[in-house]
């Protein structure tokens, strides 16, 4: 829940709860776009069609969820989300510049 509520504080620093923090640099914050909007968009897909999605499927019900649900997976599951969604895993982990899989497993993909 910590991790959720702070993916939106996180959010919010760049005046829109939009899914994106802020970026100073115009092309990480395309690069941002591009990569969770495609994920979303897939989560999104999956859940219509009634697939059960390798992550929370309220992640699926608006961009700055998914934001939000990205994260707490990315401390708390890295493997679960690399896994599923590596482009996300290597968003934020350029983002939070932090390398979670790391404190889980001493060897990882």
């Amino acid at each position: 829940m910590v991790l959720h509520e702070y993916a939106h504080q996180v959010d919010g620093e760049s005046g829109d709860m939009d899914g994106a923090p802020l970026f100073f640099d115009p092309d990480a914050r395309r690069q941002w776009q591009a990569v969770m909007s495609d994920a979303y968009e897939h989560l999104v897909d999956s859940v219509e069609r009634g697939t059960e999605p390798a992550i929370d499927p309220y992640a699926a019900t608006a961009p700055e969820e998914f934001f939000a649900v990205t994260t707490e997976y990315f401390f708390t599951a890295p493997m679960t989300l690399y896994s599923t969604y590596p482009a996300v895993y290597e968003q934020l982990r350029q983002y939070y510049r932090e390398e979670t899989r790391e404190w889980f497993y001493s060897e990882f993909p």
